[in-house]
């Protein structure tokens, strides 16, 4: 869902030149959602956020049977108040329907806690968080952060590390895996 503004129109155009089907994507009244980041002098990600459109982002505007006929379904952070419930009954529908989940919770997701995100999770292939929100998410890090996001769910557990690549677990395997 995007604004009818030169950002939406932006987003509009830059996913058809990479051949995105965008005939389920919604551009409604009003100003796209916007995440501005930046680095503090510790080296640390902060992050600005205006919801705009996507806090009216809910269930009801979810594309069923397109979800239905993909092979996999990548989520990601949505700000407003019925996100979570949106984002669960997505989830349900393509693990219902033997598609592989993949979850990029962000911070905004991240800060809600695992509690919050328990029926994505059960829902998921992959969860893919940074180092910082599998820390927010479950109050450890690294293998012991990745373990621990397991046993609600996913299969497999992406820790992404920046430039230093990602660490990779699931029940049977851990990998730290470089970048490239």
């Amino acid at each position: 869902m995007v604004g009818s503004d030169q950002f939406g129109d932006m987003l509009i155009e830059d996913l058809k030149k990479e051949g995105v089907d965008i005939s389920h994507l919604i551009q409604t009244g009003g100003k796209s959602g916007l995440v501005f980041a930046a680095i503090n002098p510790a080296g640390e990600r902060i992050l600005y956020s205006s919801a705009g459109v996507s806090s009216e982002f809910d269930r009801s505007i979810i594309p069923v049977d397109y979800i239905k006929e993909a092979r996999f379904l990548h989520l990601t952070s949505i700000i407003g108040e019925k996100a979570i419930a949106a984002l669960e009954f997505a989830s349900g529908v393509a693990y219902d329907n033997n598609i592989k989940v993949i979850l990029d919770p962000g911070t905004i997701l991240a800060e809600k806690g695992v509690d919050a995100l328990r029926g994505i999770l059960r829902n998921c292939h992959i969860i893919m968080p940074s180092q910082v929100e599998a820390n927010m998410l479950t109050g450890l890090k690294g293998e012991e952060a990745g373990s621990k996001l397991l046993e609600y769910g996913p299969k497999a557990v992406i820790i992404t590390l920046g430039e230093e690549g990602c660490l990779l677990i699931t029940k049977d395997l851990t990998r730290d895996v470089p970048a490239l």
